[in-house]
């Protein structure tokens, strides 16, 4: 599936954010996805308050990007732990990147599961990156080494928000090295 055939409108609203995909098959399989992955794992996204057909209604949240760099330095670990999390529930998210994780209740939260998929191996996606878990790059060629919301040579990601992107892999992931460093 390509990424442009699976985009949705977005709405903020005064009930909450709208995720309104198009009536195609691509739209209906993202869609399906992202609802199937809100029910899945309710503590790793914002409150579901509803959904129908090609639409989800959210709490609204705080995008992490909206918060003070110095003051969004404390949820870097509770974000790593939550991409552990995931991936241990046995979900690929592919697209952890800083656009897709907000605060609700002062808890990280991740966005845009439409792209998320059951774990393929044992090997955490999101963690290694794709190549490590023996896939081809969802939204990047070639695909990241690594965890794709520190890197700052992908090119659709603020990746320097958190790191410089340079020197020792600890210095790319903002202080967290990878498993195995």
């Amino acid at each position: 599936m390509e990424l442009w055939r699976m985009k949705a409108d977005i709405i903020h609203s005064e009930h909450g954010v709208v995720k309104q995909w198009s009536d195609t098959r691509e739209g209906r399989m993202a869609w399906a996805t992202e609802v199937a992955r809100y029910h899945q794992l309710p503590w790793a996204t914002p409150p579901l308050v509803a959904w129908g057909d090609l639409y989800i209604v959210t709490e609204k949240c705080t995008p992490i990007l909206d918060v003070p760099l110095e003051l969004s330095y404390r949820y870097k670990g509770e974000l790593w732990n939550l991409i552990h999390r995931v991936n241990r529930a046995g979900v690929w998210h592919r697209d952890v990147c800083l656009v897709n994780v907000v605060l609700y209740d002062d808890k990280v939260r991740l966005i845009d599961w439409q792209a998320s998929i059951p774990a393929q191996t044992s090997v955490p996606y999101d963690i290694y990156g794709a190549r490590a878990a023996g896939q081809e790059g969802y939204l990047i060629d070639p695909p990241p080494d690594g965890v794709h919301w520190y890197r700052s040579d992908c090119g659709t990601c603020p990746a320097v928000y958190w790191g410089t992107g340079r020197g020792s892999t600890r210095e790319r992931n903002g202080g967290f090295p990878l498993p195995g460093e």
